[in-house]
């Protein structure tokens, strides 16, 4: 099916923040820290009091909006939401239909993409650093004030936990720790009016030119954030629209450009190109180059560990990137029906999965 769109178009983001409360006797009473994180002005969740209660006590938590603080008694309601929200948009007929953008010659396909990110939620701007349950019921993101964001980073403890887990949980090392020697892959981000876009690049050793391979957009649909309130790392159940592109005129702007740069055998600082080879051509240059791949399986799911040199705001840094997919997602994601029952199953059969996966590694002594 082939429409028309002018290419300015954004979907809104549904956000959910959870508190996992489900190993708490009696939640009422716990209470909780913002934690300074590695030595910058950011702050972690931690749990500083468990109090042991052999009655547990009923937890009378409302309902939440979009973008509030809940807990783990809601976690039902926040799938439900983000379910009704991706089917709004796939009966619309706005998921995997090309469509003829008629601002610039091109055509694109609007995809989504589930994933589950194993990082760090740290918040800034917060008026007390301590807490309890129904204090944090009550914070909301609000401009200048609570804000937070999810950080990927890397445990060496969490990936030698995950290989001591048994049963359901038990993962086998699908790929050894593969380092990119060659070019590989490069992944450009930019900004183009009211759309973050993506170009990834690769050497084409044939023809000696580095070609885009891949252009797309990029825009969150929903997050769904749970807090360990340990040292375990957090959690973000995550569906992306990736707005595939076929922008000629993008691709051969870009494609000159990195062709006209002189490069050498040897990346320079690691990276093949810098976001100073973009200045005045794109706005807000990230670039990302994947340095090493790992990847452990099981029989229904598959935990990718990436690691990537990335250059953004002139700085040059390394960030480890642990993500789970479901190994269903990606039939579903191509699929031309999809049911409201299927996609309300799949995501809450994946993050209760992912919940008790965390349980078991917070077992483990090491």
């Amino acid at each position: 099916m082939l429409k028309l769109t002018s290419g300015e178009y954004k979907f809104p983001t549904n956000g959910f923040t959870i508190l996992d409360l489900d190993n708490l006797v009696n939640a009422n009473e716990a209470k909780f820290k913002f934690v300074k994180y590695d030595g910058d002005d950011t702050h972690f969740v931690r749990l500083i009091e468990d109090p042991i209660n052999l009655f547990e006590e009923f937890l009378d938590i409302p309902l939440p909006s979009p973008g509030e603080f809940t807990t783990s008694k809601n976690l039902d309601y926040c799938i439900n939401e983000i379910t009704w929200q991706l089917l709004d948009i796939f009966n619309a007929g706005f998921l995997n239909v090309a469509f003829l953008d008629v601002v610039s010659p091109g055509i694109e396909i609007i995809k989504f993409r589930l994933n589950i990110f194993f990082g760090r939620e740290v918040y800034s701007n917060f008026e007390k650093e301590n807490f309890t349950v129904h204090e944090w019921i009550m914070f909301k993101r609000e401009y200048k004030k609570y804000k937070s964001s999810f950080q990927h980073y890397y445990s060496d403890q969490f990936l030698s936990k995950l290989l001591m887990l048994q049963g359901e949980y038990k993962f086998r090392i699908k790929e050894k720790e593969k380092k990119v020697k060659d070019k590989g892959n490069v992944f450009i981000y930019f900004n183009q009016g009211i759309r973050r876009r993506m170009a990834k690049l690769k050497y084409i050793q044939e023809d000696k030119k580095w070609k885009v391979t891949e252009l797309r957009n990029t825009n969150k649909l929903a997050n769904l954030d749970i807090i360990s309130g340990t040292d375990d790392p957090d959690c973000r159940f995550s569906i992306r629209i990736r707005c595939e592109s076929y922008d000629p005129f993008i691709t051969s702007k870009i494609e000159k450009i990195i062709n006209e740069i002189n490069n050498t055998d040897e990346p320079k600082d690691g990276m093949w190109f810098r976001t100073k080879d973009f200045e005045g051509k794109f706005e807000s240059i990230e670039i990302r180059q994947t340095i090493e791949k790992r990847r452990f399986i099981n029989e229904n799911y598959q935990i990718s560990v990436d690691t990537v040199k990335k250059e953004s705001n002139m700085k040059l840094f390394y960030q480890q990137i642990i993500s789970l997919e479901n190994l269903n997602w990606r039939d579903m994601e191509n699929a031309n029906e999809l049911s409201r029952g299927e996609v309300n199953h799949t995501m809450h059969e994946t993050v209760q999965y992912v919940m008790g996966m965390m349980r078991e590694l917070k077992k483990i002594q090491i």
